[in-house]
């Protein structure tokens, strides 16, 4: 199955309802009780998510499972969805018209990562192609969230999870968004 880029759509087009463990921008499941994988905070009242922009932008990268990327039963290796989930933050970048390169060298800031989640649905194997979304799930003057879906040649999800950052200077030190960039991730 061929998935085509989508660069912006309401959040309701996000995941279709055939999608029960989906991560996409469609609801809280931290918040919603009785939910399967409805997560730690479940039925507490509290979350750690927050609804994205009205207008989601997603970055679709494609790949295919490297045999390198596979461990001895021929599965795909669980950290390297991590390295997919860069190559998908790239990408977004890239669609929302800048670069990581840039935003270095232009401003000084980086992206240091300080939390990273994944949870793992399905196996992918040695030479499947897989789809990895990409979305901005949060955006502070300090910090950003990147959500990712990990999608197997026929659509379902194999793996999902999240990237927490920090924007710091070349010190290394916490600072806000620079403004010149803001425009990128925040809408209207």
């Amino acid at each position: 199955m061929r998935r085509r880029l989508v660069t912006e759509f309401d959040s309701a087009e996000v995941a279709p309802a055939t999608r029960r463990h989906s991560l996409a921008p469609e609801r809280d499941r931290n918040s919603e009780p009785g939910t399967p994988g409805g997560g730690p905070l479940a039925g507490t009242g509290r979350s750690r998510y927050h609804p994205p922009m009205t207008q989601a932008v997603v970055a679709e990268s494609r790949l295919r499972v490297r045999y390198a990327e596979t461990d001895q039963m021929g599965h795909a290796y669980y950290a390297n969805y991590f390295v997919w989930f860069e190559v998908g933050r790239t990408d977004l970048c890239r669609i929302r018209g800048f670069t990581y390169a840039d935003l270095e060298r232009e401003t000084g800031t980086f992206l240091p990562v300080i939390e990273a989640e994944c949870r793992y649905r399905l196996p992918l194997r040695y030479d499947d192609e897989l789809t990895v979304r990409t979305w901005v799930e949060e955006f502070r003057s300090r910090g950003i969230t990147f959500r990712y879906e990990v999608l197997n040649e026929d659509g379902e999800i194999a793996g999902e999870g999240r990237t927490r950052h920090i924007f710091v200077g070349t010190r290394g030190r916490p600072r806000t968004f620079p403004e010149s960039y803001r425009r990128f991730f925040v809408d209207g």
